[in-house]
């Protein structure tokens, strides 16, 4: 725990860009924020701003004009469009190939977040949950496994070993090794760099919901955008909560295990819209 402590407290493995995201998640709930505000935010970082424009000028918005300045951007493809991107561009490096020297196959951590990203629009939209911090916080809930490959790479090996063998959920298998999991791990990352409680609640909270207390709801959504991210991708072992999804987080935000299943194809081929846009 104290490698996983000191790393948090000296984490320097995210972009710089991801110093924007608390800032960037006020906006979100300020009613009268507008589009000069995000426009300056993202200003501050010139290889986002031009990654922001790229993605945006991509054939999946098919613009008639490109657009030639932030501003343009968000007035064509809409404020929570830009947001969306944004979090993607600026999350895309700390999630891609976080630790090269497992002795373990690792998923691709990168779709997965993504993927359930992409879902957490579809179960939050009918539960009446704010979409963009809905999205922002299903897109880090995994972010407690970048750490952990980082700070203690082979007792993180060694626990996705014993899930496997096992046939066990990750997150077990990483408390019994290492006395704590991703997800809390990740949640004190986020409450290290400010994030609000609804988001570091739900990243600490999507594999046991009812916990989160207060931020129950969010936390729901997320549990459930991660089932559904799993059910997209049709991997050849999933762990049970996926074949067996929250009772108590699908009462919460109103689906039944086949209304959550209904959804897959929706995500799916929003996720599919999503990838294209980085290619």
């Amino acid at each position: 725990m104290k490698k996983i402590e000191d790393f948090i407290a000296n984490a320097d493995f995210l972009p710089p860009a991801f110093q924007l995201l608390p800032r960037l998640l006020l906006l979100l709930e300020d009613v009268d924020a507008n589009a000069d505000a995000l426009a300056d935010l993202i200003r501050v970082d010139p290889g986002l701003t031009a990654d922001v424009l790229r993605v945006c000028n991509s054939a999946t918005y098919a613009l008639a004009y490109r657009a030639e300045n932030i501003q343009q951007a968000i007035l064509r493809i809409g404020f929570s469009e830009v947001h969306r991107i944004m979090m993607q561009v600026i999350m895309s490096p700390a999630l891609k190939n976080p630790q090269s020297t497992y002795s373990t196959p690792q998923p691709d951590l990168w779709n997965h977040s993504l993927a359930a990203a992409v879902a957490s629009q579809s179960i939050a939209n009918p539960a009446e949950i704010n979409t963009d911090l809905a999205f922002t916080a299903a897109l880090l809930h995994d972010i407690g496994k970048v750490v952990l490959a980082h700070a203690v790479p082979q007792e993180t090996a060694a626990a996705i070993t014993q899930a496997q063998e096992k046939n066990q959920p990750r997150y077990l298998a990483e408390r019994a090794i290492l006395k704590t999991d991703h997800a809390a791990v990740g949640a004190k990352l986020l409450e290290r760099w400010g994030f609000p409680r609804n988001i570091s609640a739900a990243v600490r909270f999507h594999h046991e919901p009812a916990a989160a207390k207060e931020e129950v709801r969010m936390a729901s959504c997320v549990c459930l955008a991660n089932v559904l991210a799993y059910r997209m991708e049709d991997p050849v072992v999933v762990p049970e909560y996926v074949l067996y999804p929250d009772a108590k987080a699908l009462q919460e935000l109103g689906f039944t295990q086949p209304s959550l299943e209904v959804l897959v194809h929706e995500a799916r081929v929003q996720f599919a819209n999503a990838q294209k846009s980085f290619l």
